[in-house]
């Protein structure tokens, strides 16, 4: 409830703010003052922007979720997840690569907020990835405790996890991106937990880079 309404405490005059600053990047003078005011109000709209998302990033991790579950599949969950994450992986140069298990069952998710937490995961590994290299995805089968989980890992060839960075990575606000909020992880964890699963990070076994794993549980047999 105090970030819900310290959210629209901030998002009200924020949305003033920015009408303001669009409108003074609309001036059409061309002398050195306005062409000085049009750069300050592009840097000031791009400042804006990143406190919205903040914000709302902010509140979707403090709300309940609410998942509206549906039985799916993984292939088409993983398939929403590239196409969302899409442009970030065409930036940092990298292509997937995916192996997905046959015969694998059904899982019982919100389609949506799954999307989210892989496309977050997705992003991330684009952008501990160099140009030219690849991030793998895995789907298997993987027994836990005597449940039965569909495993998802993505595998980058970045430089992997500090041991200092490790136990802070689903931390809010932790991040080691110098234009990062520190959410995006800990979102997709509560995503993850929201729906019964999991989510791990780890370096890979190869050491050619770091692995998250997002566990779903398999849906439940269908009623006769």
């Amino acid at each position: 409830e105090v970030t819900a309404k310290l959210a629209h405490e901030i998002l009200n005059p924020l949305a003033g703010i920015k009408a303001a600053v669009q409108l003074l990047a609309r001036t059409r003078d061309e002398g050195p003052a306005a062409l000085a005011a049009r750069d300050t109000a592009h840097v000031i709209s791009s400042e804006i922007a990143r406190v919205e998302q903040l914000v709302r990033r902010l509140l979707t991790y403090a709300r309940p979720l609410s998942p509206r579950l549906q039985v799916s599949e993984v292939v088409p969950l993983l398939d929403l997840a590239s196409d969302a994450a899409r442009s970030e992986l065409a930036r940092a140069g990298v292509t997937l690569e995916r192996r997905v298990a046959e015969d694998l069952p059904e899982v019982e998710v919100d389609p949506v907020l799954i999307t989210q937490a892989l496309s977050n995961l997705l992003i991330n590994a684009a952008q501990a990835s160099a140009s030219g290299s690849r991030i793998h995805v895995r789907a298997d089968r993987r027994e836990l405790d005597g449940n039965g989980f569909i495993s998802i890992r993505l595998l980058d060839e970045g430089p992997g996890i500090a041991p200092e960075v490790l136990p802070k990575l689903f931390q809010p606000f932790f991040t080691t991106k110098p234009h990062g909020n520190g959410l995006g992880l800990v979102i997709s964890q509560h995503i993850a937990r929201e729906h019964g699963g999991s989510l791990f990070a780890r370096n890979r076994e190869d050491a050619r880079g770091a692995e998250f794993e997002l566990l779903l549980p398999v849906a439940p047999p269908a009623a006769n």
